[in-house]
């Protein structure tokens, strides 16, 4: 699924404890992939992941890092979401996102969902999070599939149920024919 991983030096550390998933998009300005890599690399702030346009995944550093994705921000009674959360970065609109980006996307939502348990109301934006300073990511990113972006979040927890359910009843036949 990861195309690439690099490392970035916006780091603080070790310690994220990966409750949220913050969805970003690199507006019009860097709609490059090495724009966007080499900000996020030697910039000032960074992503876990970068998704480009042709759906691509290039992670940065290790989800156990701190990156600096969501800046000054708060959610639920909690402030600073680096701390607490995987930021993504969605490449566009440039002028609109892709099917394979939105693919891709969801792929590594579902990936990281099940890898850390996160549900599916904690997939936010960082205009959710930073709401007088960001307006990403743009609409565009669900609206062909969703009405709204809680539609959007929705989704997600009717896959969950499907895998979790699929998964239990797998796990319960492969232990039964192991047993025999």
């Amino acid at each position: 699924m990861i195309r690439e991983r690099l490392s970035t030096k916006n780091s603080s550390g070790l310690g994220n404890t990966k409750e949220y998933i913050v969805l970003h998009h690199t507006g019009t300005g860097e709609g490059s992939l090495s724009g966007v890599l080499r900000r996020l690399q030697y910039g000032t702030v960074s992503a876990h992941y970068v998704i480009d346009t042709d759906g691509s995944i290039y992670a940065f550093n290790s989800d156990d890092d701190i990156l600096r994705h969501a800046g000054p921000s708060s959610w639920e009674g909690k402030t600073n979401l680096n701390q607490y959360s995987i930021g993504i970065e969605v490449i566009g609109p440039l002028p609109g996102f892709t099917d394979a980006q939105r693919k891709s996307l969801r792929r590594l939502i579902l990936h990281l969902m099940q890898k850390y348990a996160i549900p599916p109301t904690h997939i936010i934006r960082h205009k959710d999070i930073a709401p007088r300073r960001k307006v990403d990511p743009d609409d565009s990113l669900w609206a062909v599939a969703f009405p709204s972006f809680a539609a959007y979040q929705e989704s997600y927890a009717t896959v969950q149920l499907v895998m979790g359910f699929y998964e239990s009843v797998y796990k319960k036949e492969f232990a039964q024919q192991i047993e025999h």
